[in-house]
């Protein structure tokens, strides 16, 4: 016997109940496209958008050690670097206000912005214990900013060490220690160490930790060459690799973003990078391709083919929202859908070959005005011509990489990312190429389907990880019963990170919306790009 999501059963049931969670990446495809940016910018991630953290943590670390500060358990320890975390974030919020990406910073300008709080107790605001209250702290994760997201990328960098849940300055980042120490005078370092072991930070003392700024690096000093040389150096090798294996996906990518900031004509405009390396085909043609413009070419490539199935994904949860529908009912109605919307742009019979309805796929609009148009049509409710540019998308991805599709097989082997699941070429090679002579009404219609499997199947796979149950429909008896909606999305490929990293360093402005190079700046780009 069935039952609908809505009724209750009234007899014993001894398993845990699972509520349903929100999931970001309902088709299991979107590491397809992390892979490919982690490996184009390793030692960055998305939020350790502040560089000067670097230097600080590995300097703290070496103190640690040369102070021979001795911590019974793992948070202790963590409880110390806590502290001066917490530290830093209300020096920030009392003196440089308009700094962003501060770890702690809301915590802290809460206690900051109330003229009452003279001092402020450091042990209170930062340790975290087995019964500290959630949001009673500055920050929750047990090991800090440093912990949840600074270490992967200095681990990967290999400036700090773990050793059981114990953190530790390796070789290279004693380097950095030493190198950031000498923009910090005795009287600044004397006076952080006394704040932390006290516990107590007076308002009016607080100028004293001016040494620490997060957003000022002194150009030109040793902490900023040693920034300079992490970054535009060679990349790591991977674990077991060699000198030889070394790359510059990092160095390449950063000099091709500081080439295109150059041409933005407003600030945000840094966020279109990957559809600018993708509409130029990787620099094909244009001037000479690296292996990070082929990589951002690629990642675009999987960015654009996501996009496309999550549309489609989203009208089929919207299709069975009021009601549960048959699978059969179901994949007649959106192929017909899809099919009725593309007569409105395009005259071809009911028995074309896909491989003959792309000679239907135009070169305008441009791929990078298509996610725009989806949406549109999206927040219209216009589910019929979501699903007519959807499938448009993906044949045009395809039709227009074609060339380039031994470009992107190199790299990805040359990567170890090929045989990620959700891959541009794996769409291709599976679900297009094999398919061209199918009549195109058919590939609507599988194409559909697949999608409805993939995330059955994914969902089904992440409970069995334990990651909750993250089910957006449910087939049961042949009928899809909808949980929730979600809309298609783009990854976050680091780039802010980078953007960010380049202004700390003072290499790059924004004046009047648009990016220009310091001194410095000009200097390092020609340096590098002539290597």
């Amino acid at each position: 016997m069935s039952y609908s999501l809505a009724e209750s059963i009234a007899i014993p049931f001894w398993a845990e109940g699972r509520d349903f969670i929100g999931g970001r990446d309902p088709l299991g495809i979107q590491n397809s496209s992390v892979s490919v940016y982690s490996t184009l910018l390793p030692g960055l991630n998305n939020v350790t958008e502040r560089l000067r953290y670097y230097g600080f943590y590995c300097w703290l670390l070496s103190c640690i050690e040369e102070k021979n500060l001795a911590f019974k358990t793992p948070r202790e320890q963590h409880n110390y670097i806590r502290k001066a975390e917490y530290i830093l974030a209300l020096y920030m919020a009392i003196q440089e206000p308009g700094a962003g990406n501060i770890a702690g910073i809301d915590y802290a300008n809460k206690h900051v912005l109330n003229p009452a709080n003279q001092i402020f107790d450091i042990k209170k605001g930062a340790e975290k214990h087995p019964d500290t209250k959630k949001g009673s702290v500055y920050w929750d994760f047990g090991s800090g900013a440093l912990g949840q997201y600074y270490a992967g990328s200095l681990l990967l960098l290999r400036l700090i060490k773990v050793q059981d849940r114990y953190f530790f300055s390796a070789e290279s980042g004693k380097e950095l220690g030493i190198a950031f120490e000498k923009n910090i005078s005795p009287e600044a370092k004397q006076f952080l160490f006394q704040t932390i072991e006290s516990g107590q930070l007076a308002r009016k003392e607080v100028l004293k930790l001016s040494d620490f700024s997060l957003q000022k690096i002194k150009p030109k000093s040793a902490e900023w060459s040693y920034y300079i040389q992490l970054f535009f150096s060679t990349d790591s090798p991977a674990e077991g690799g060699t000198v030889n294996d070394l790359t510059t996906y990092r160095r390449d990518t950063w000099l091709d973003f500081i080439q295109y900031l150059l041409t933005c004509k407003e600030e945000r405009e840094w966020r279109y990078f990957p559809q600018h390396v993708y509409a130029q085909k990787g620099f094909g043609g244009t001037r000479e391709a690296t292996a990070a413009s082929a990589g951002w070419y690629y990642y675009s490539a999987n960015e654009y083919i996501h996009f496309g199935l999550e549309a489609i994904f989203s009208i089929i949860l919207r299709s069975i929202e009021e009601e549960p529908l048959h699978i059969n009912k179901l994949l007649s109605e959106l192929r017909e859908m899809c099919v009725d919307a593309l007569h409105g742009y395009h005259d071809f019979s009911d028995t074309i070959l896909t491989r003959d309805f792309l000679d239907f796929v135009a070169d305008e609009p441009l791929t990078n005005e298509y996610p725009g148009i989806i949406l549109e049509h999206l927040n219209d409710e216009s589910w019929d011509e979501v699903m007519a540019w959807a499938i448009e998308l993906l044949l045009k991805v395809y039709k227009e990489t074609l060339p380039d599709h031994d470009l992107f097989n190199r790299f990805t082997y040359n990567t170890n990312t090929r045989d990620k699941r959700g891959t541009a070429l794996e769409f291709f090679e599976e679900h297009i190429t094999p398919f061209l002579e199918m009549p195109f009404l058919l590939f609507v219609e599988r194409t559909i389907s697949k999608i409805i499997n993939d995330h059955l199947y994914v969902a089904y796979i992440k409970m069995g990880n334990g990651e909750g149950q993250v089910h957006k429909m449910l087939l049961e008896d042949n009928y899809l019963v909808h949980i929730a909606n979600i809309d298609p999305r783009f990854t976050t490929p680091r780039l802010g990170t980078v953007r960010n990293f380049l202004i700390d360093l003072a290499l790059m402005q924004v004046k009047n919306g648009k990016y220009l190079l310091t001194e410095e700046g000009e200097t390092i780009y020609k340096q590098y790009k002539l290597k």
